[in-house]
């Protein structure tokens, strides 16, 4: 089946949100809502690249501010010292020493994990779309399913990209795929999302009993416990 995330097809509309986009991207930000509208979702991409620069702008403060003092040190540390980083959920510090070493600043990183973590969630909204007959009535129908899957989401947690909303990300994402397109890549990137968090690694418990248990589950059932996980995280 095509994909339409995937699928990016160069027209005079998509040039034209490109070079806006790449001029000032608060000018583009019509265009793409009025792309998504009409089906386009190459326009994903751009939102969610947004989204990414939104978090690139935000003031630290709280928990980001405390991960980029964190930063600041991690980026010093040699290779040699990289046992000194290991733990439960090492992955979110090595890739801290990563882009430090390369004398990247944290706000790029934030923008790198922001973005990528929308466009996972979007990539789940177009899935949603192309199996749901009833979303694909209409554009207005399908649109206002984007708003509510768009506007569930906490700004202020996805816009800061730390530790806990990066593995959140790939978690939504890899539960997807694990229960219901039953993909065995989803459960490389759960274990990937504990090891970014721990905490984690009680979802990746949850959704291996349901998988065991999912032959005496009916589809409903399954998908009211996948919703609440969601939630709940």
């Amino acid at each position: 089946m095509k994909d339409y995330l995937l699928h990016i097809k160069i027209s005079k509309r998509h040039l034209v949100i490109l070079i806006t986009f790449l001029i000032y991207p608060f000018a583009s930000l019509p265009l793409i809502i009025t792309e998504i509208y009409n089906r386009n979702y190459y326009a994903l991409y751009y939102l969610a690249i947004f989204m990414g620069l939104l978090s690139y702008l935000w003031i630290p403060s709280g928990d980001l501010y405390r991960y980029q003092m964190d930063y600041e040190v991690i980026k010093n540390i040699n290779f040699s010292d990289l046992k000194n980083l290991l733990a439960l959920d090492f992955i979110y510090p090595w890739i801290m020493l990563i882009y430090g070493k390369i004398g990247l600043n944290f706000e790029l990183l934030r923008f790198t994990i922001c973005s990528f973590c929308y466009i996972l969630y979007f990539r789940i909204f177009v899935s949603i779309i192309k199996a749901n007959d009833y979303l694909n009535e209409s554009y207005l129908l399908s649109f206002c399913a984007f708003l509510i899957m768009f506007f569930l989401l906490r700004f202020s947690g996805f816009l800061t990209g730390v530790r806990f909303t990066f593995a959140m990300g790939i978690c939504f994402y890899a539960v997807y795929s694990i229960i219901y397109n039953d993909k065995k890549s989803g459960w490389i990137l759960l274990i990937i999302s504990a090891f970014i968090h721990f905490s984690f690694w009680a979802i990746f418990l949850i959704v291996f009993i349901v998988k065991i248990f999912r032959s005496g589950c009916n589809r409903i059932k399954t998908r009211q416990i996948v919703h609440s996980l969601c939630l709940f995280s």
